[in-house]
């Protein structure tokens, strides 16, 4: 069970940071694949996954309720925000608007915005991490990848979260 002492503790004990865990992992082309298939064909956010599965790594246990202010904070801003750029870089790319160098120069620029974006997501995420180890710990039933698969309505969500935990605890850098 995480306490207020343990949250310190845990600070300390994370193997790494959240941003840092989810680029050693984004590395993988099997894993970016299988990622963007659940995002694309079920809504699922890549970085709420990478959060589920940072805090079964690190063993932080908060509750499942957290979910809520984690769509709140995390996802709707990405779906206002990271898609929205996304959405302009892509529509960029498949016009004739702007010379191609014109086009790279935008769309390199326009990365650039989402990668930042994306960061300070996945900051918020370790950030509420913390708040949330202090006030809502849940040792019994923590919040999980499979949790969150089976909230977004993914069929197989158990094999799916597990066979995702799986690899990354293998590859872990």
């Amino acid at each position: 069970m995480v306490t207020a002492e343990s949250v310190q503790t845990a600070k300390v004990l994370w193997r790494q940071p959240l941003w840092d865990f989810s680029c050693s992992l984004y590395e993988s082309e099997k894993l970016k694949t299988l990622l963007h298939r659940l995002q694309d064909e079920y809504g699922a956010n890549i970085n709420i996954i990478f959060w589920c599965v940072w805090l079964e790594v690190n063993e932080i246990d908060i509750s499942k309720e957290t979910i809520d202010d984690v769509l709140i904070a995390v996802d709707s801003v990405s779906q206002t925000t990271v898609s929205k750029v996304r959405e302009l870089r892509n529509h960029i790319k498949s016009t004739e608007l702007f010379t191609r160098v014109q086009t790279k120069m935008i769309c390199k620029h326009l990365s650039g915005a989402e990668l930042l974006i994306e960061k300070i997501l996945i900051q918020r995420l370790q950030d509420l991490s913390e708040r949330f180890a202090e006030v809502m710990p849940d040792s019994f039933d923590p919040m999980s990848l499979e949790f969150y698969l089976e909230f977004l309505g993914i069929p197989a969500s158990y094999e799916k979260a597990r066979g995702i935990v799986s690899y990354c605890q293998k590859n872990v850098a």
